[in-house]
């Protein structure tokens, strides 16, 4: 699956074809590795709130452009989420 989505990323497939194709990877190490490699920062946000790292989450919010639509993902994310949950 890692193979289709670099293909994709390759052949500029839009970003919500590459979020669903980054989603059918189970790994979620391999997930991450991929949606870094191809700055897919909203599919990197999503393996943080699985992995339930806020810690992570909060210093990948801070290295995204400042009131971006991804920033704005990864600030919802963090509030969607509690240290309990």
């Amino acid at each position: 699956m890692e193979r289709i989505v670099e293909q994709l990323h390759r052949h500029r497939a839009p970003y919500e074809v590459l979020l669903k194709y980054l989603g059918l990877i189970d790994n979620l190490d391999k997930r991450m590795a991929v949606a870094r490699r191809i700055k897919c920062h909203k599919a990197v946000i999503d393996v943080f709130v699985l992995q339930r790292d806020r810690q992570a989450l909060t210093h990948y919010k801070a290295s995204l452009l400042a009131q971006s639509e991804d920033y704005f993902y990864a600030e919802n994310a963090l509030r969607a989420t509690t240290p309990d949950s």
